[in-house]
């Protein structure tokens, strides 16, 4: 018989605990460690994903490659779980929401968008919405480090250099990431939300005429 630890995220909160496994026979046992705030959609799909995990009993071989079907007592299939594709934080982001000092998270001036780019060789740039920055960064799982940015360019007039002061200061808080989906958030050490990145949107490009 083997036995482990469980966790995840319902999308609306996270969740640990454990599980038995004996053959095809599997026992979950849950319990939710915190609220992400989600809307009453979000709510009950939650609520209908942790109750289809209640009634798991058992497992078998899905028919996609890697892929697991988890079966009830009368062997109906509950849940398809498929291999998770490997996410990172790379990409180009767009500042959707900034922790103010007060910690409470503010939205930037649409009219001036902020932007970070992370790249897979640990280069960090963007914009502060009012100056170009670069510098270096590193992971390692979840974890992130910002080293020290430098900016080009002349001071931000205000209203635009109290949020330029903030996306510096989350830069040099930062320790941890998470990626779910087209957002990226970057926070500190306790937890707390620092940055709040929504993926740029692909580039449409499309075949010009043969004259």
């Amino acid at each position: 018989m083997g036995d482990g630890e469980l966790q995840g995220v319902t999308g609306c909160g996270r969740f640990v605990g454990g599980y038995g496994l004996e053959g095809e026979q599997l026992w979950l046992g849950l319990q939710p460690t915190g609220n992400l705030g989600c809307d009453e959609a979000g709510t009950l799909e939650a609520i209908g994903f942790s109750a289809a995990l209640d009634t798991v009993g058992s497992w078998r071989a899905g028919s996609e490659a890697g892929s697991q079907e988890l079966l009830d007592e009368l062997g109906a299939v509950r849940l398809v779980l498929v291999p998770e594709a490997e996410i990172d934080p790379t990409g180009e982001w767009f500042v959707e929401r900034y922790a103010r000092a007060n910690g409470k998270l503010a939205e930037p001036d649409p009219e001036v968008p902020m932007s970070v780019l992370l790249e897979a060789d640990g280069r960090v740039s963007g914009s502060t919405g009012c100056r170009l920055f670069e510098g270096q960064y590193q992971r390692e799982g979840e974890s992130i480090l910002i080293g020290a940015v430098e900016t080009v360019g002349l001071s931000c007039e205000q209203p635009q250099r109290r949020p330029e002061r903030r996306l510096l200061a989350a830069f040099a808080e930062a320790l941890q990431w998470q990626r779910e989906g087209e957002v990226l958030t970057l926070s500190d050490a306790f937890d707390q939300p620092l940055l709040v990145l929504r993926a740029a949107p692909a580039e449409v490009t499309t075949d010009e005429p043969t004259p």
